[in-house]
């Protein structure tokens, strides 16, 4: 992989077939119909030096668009969201922008936050039950915002929902189970989003599996 080569080149966007950030910036991707080309890469390799040099943070995913070089998930999507603004995946409203901001940041700070630790394989049998009791409390909690529309705060899909549909997509997977009132709250949101055309375009074969095997 020559990622150097793809500075002059246009939008270039890498990603890992397994955490959820990967998933959100695809699913962004998928939804706004981006020509971009996708570059995959496995986070159990060391990664390309030629990643490195671009983006010494070593984070994935990483945006490249000309001489633009991003790496943070949340800057990605918004940097998408008004680079190709058809379809806007933020409402126009600044009180309702505020607000889908906010519960963004929550579920970065509460919900990615404990998917990375899961996703890492690295912790320990007792910690492991600590951090799925606390996501799916979180989840729990936040569950009735899922029974208001068709979308989160929204009247059409969102950044918000491009960042909650990856982590719900992966709760079967880690053996979290929601309480009856959360499950009767998320299930007709998470049937409707899961079978949208832009979601399983997302989807990488990782991903795909965890639905087999859930």
């Amino acid at each position: 992989m020559n990622l150097l080569s793809h500075i002059r080149a246009g939008l270039t966007i890498v990603t890992d077939p397994v955490t959820v950030a990967s998933h959100r910036v695809r699913l962004i991707v998928a939804e706004k119909s981006v020509e971009a080309e996708m570059v995959s890469i496995s986070l159990d390799d060391p990664l390309p030096e030629d990643l490195m040099t671009l983006n010494p943070s070593g984070r994935v995913p990483t945006l490249l668009d000309r001489d633009l070089v991003l790496f943070d998930e949340r800057v990605i999507s918004e940097y998408l969201d008004e680079r190709y603004p058809h379809p806007a995946l933020m409402p126009i409203e600044p009180i309702v922008r505020a607000k889908l901001r906010l519960l963004v940041y929550r579920i970065e700070s509460e919900w990615y936050s404990r998917m990375i630790e899961l996703e890492s394989n690295s912790l320990s049998a007792n910690k492991r039950k600590q951090v799925i009791k606390e996501l799916r409390d979180s989840v729990s909690q936040l569950s009735p915002l899922f029974k208001q529309g068709d979308f989160l705060l929204s009247d059409s899909m969102s950044l918000l929902d491009c960042a909650v549909l990856p982590v719900l997509w992966r709760l079967p997977h880690f053996g979290i189970t929601l309480p009856e009132a959360a499950v009767n709250n998320l299930k007709g949101y998470a049937a409707d989003m899961f079978g949208r055309e832009g979601f399983k375009n997302a989807l990488s074969d990782y991903e795909k599996e965890l639905r087999k095997k859930g």
